[in-house]
């Protein structure tokens, strides 16, 4: 899901991802990523700055340590070419 949100000028994105990860050793962990997206530049309006908060959830005992922690994902989109480009962090509490 996405929209403009109007009442900042409509250059601002409010989007949702949801999905899942299948991992090569067979580990399944969905997210559900909320964030925002803006053009940075108004002469270049199709490339947007992206920036979410993620959760995750497995059950997955190699992974389950990712239930409990909240990630960063950050990056750039393209609205011409529809290329994305994004890097995820996550804070390990052990």
């Amino acid at each position: 899901d996405w929209y403009l949100d109007e009442d900042r000028g409509g250059d601002v994105c409010l989007t949702n991802f949801a999905g899942k990860i299948e991992t090569e050793d067979g580990a399944t962990i969905r997210f559900d990523a909320r964030g925002h997206g803006k053009v940075v530049n108004p002469e270049r309006p199709n490339d947007w700055v992206m920036v979410y908060g993620v959760k995750f959830e497995t059950g997955d005992e190699h992974y389950n340590w990712l239930n409990a922690t909240l990630g960063v994902w950050e990056g750039e989109f393209s609205m011409e070419t529809y290329k994305h480009n994004y890097r995820i962090y996550a804070n390990r509490y052990d």
